[in-house]
């Protein structure tokens, strides 16, 4: 027969009584209190199979069944039977039910099945006994011994976080790698090769400058950046600009500097001496030289463009026409002198439009 639960050591309460259906003799029907009346002795228990005895408290017919009351004491056992024999004119037929206990290492199940979480004793985990004890050190505050764990579960925060780590990795003595096969053993032997290889600045520059355009693939990498510009920019031009150039203005020198008087109906300058960033003249004969004149609040689009002519051009100084008869030009611009031949440019300086007569 099936079992009935019920915790060690605690009497029922309404709601968790024992109710059991009991048969009228001689027939197949449910009994009830009209037909039988208990009286003691109908109803005895028997602890572990222990001596029978009475019953505390009679049975009492509610609500369609029989309730059976039972004492703290009653259920201090494993196993309770209750023995239903009616000792007067047979009015019932005999019957017997067994409950079980739980909640208590006497009972028959020791853990408590009414509880919200279950307490767990196991003593191994896929066949082994040594992962438990360790669980079991971990924390119970014996703690556990080692580099990796730390002495009990309070002090969780001995486990190194990443920085520690790799600090460890790094502080590791080059005489600790010895293990064959391991990435730390490979390193120091590849390092160890590399010391004292004549490694040098210069062979530094030469391998990033001889590195294969083919090799730079990673993204994000200065490399392939480079790469991506220099290649968009095949077919531009590259303008390198002489260190300093001097202007001639009628007769004096004015380092980088022209001046017009807008209300002039021509102005002329001799921009010369031109020099190369080593100091050495620059030979403009046979070039095609332009004059580009821009406003210093849009430096990209010319407001002046003067083709000098061959007849203007002296060894390396240029005579240039600039006429600034319009007064909405007065300010300050900006100069260039490029050679057509090869589109480099050849100085630069300021161009200053003024009102008033023209200084000499």
């Amino acid at each position: 027969m099936a079992a009935i639960l019920r915790k060690y050591g605690t009497a029922t309460a309404s709601g968790t009584h024992i109710r059991i259906p009991i048969i009228a003799v001689g027939s197949r029907n449910f009994a009830t209190c009209g037909d039988w009346t208990p009286v003691i002795g109908d109803v005895k228990l028997s602890k572990d199979g222990g001596a029978q005895a009475n019953i505390g408290t009679l049975p009492a017919y509610t609500n369609g069944a029989w309730e059976f009351q039972l004492t703290l004491a009653e259920l201090q056992c494993k196993q309770l039977e209750v023995i239903v024999i009616d000792s007067a004119t047979k009015a019932i037929e005999d019957q017997a039910v067994l409950i079980e206990t739980y909640g208590d290492a006497s009972a028959m199940y020791a853990q408590d099945l009414s509880a919200a979480q279950y307490d767990t004793n196991i003593t191994q985990i896929n066949g082994a006994t040594i992962p438990v004890d360790a669980l079991e050190d971990q924390f119970d505050g014996t703690g556990l011994t080692g580099d990796t764990y730390p002495s009990t579960q309070a002090q969780i925060s001995n486990i190194s976080n990443a920085n520690e780590i790799a600090d460890a990795v790094w502080d590791e003595e080059q005489s600790g790698h010895t293990t064959a096969g391991t990435f730390g053993i490979y390193l120091d032997s590849k390092v160890s090769d590399a010391g004292g290889g004549g490694l040098t600045v210069q062979s530094i520059v030469n391998g990033v400058w001889d590195e294969l355009q083919t090799s730079h693939v990673t993204a994000g990498t200065f490399g392939i950046y480079l790469d991506s510009i220099v290649s968009d920019a095949v077919g531009a031009t590259i303008y390198v600009e002489p260190v300093e150039s001097q202007v001639l203005y009628d007769g004096s020198f004015t380092p980088k500097n022209l001046h017009a008087d807008q209300y002039l109906d021509y102005g002329t300058w001799i921009i010369g001496d031109l020099t190369d960033a080593d100091g050495d003249d620059i030979d403009l004969n046979g070039k095609t030289v332009r004059f580009l004149v821009y406003s210093a609040v849009n430096p990209t689009t010319a407001v002046e463009d003067y083709t000098v002519p061959a007849s203007a051009i002296s060894t390396n100084q240029v005579r240039i026409l600039f006429t600034p008869d319009d007064p909405t030009r007065k300010g300050q611009y900006e100069w260039k002198l490029y050679n057509i031949t090869d589109d480099t440019a050849l100085a630069k300086g300021r161009l200053i439009i003024s009102e008033g007569p023209n200084p000499s």
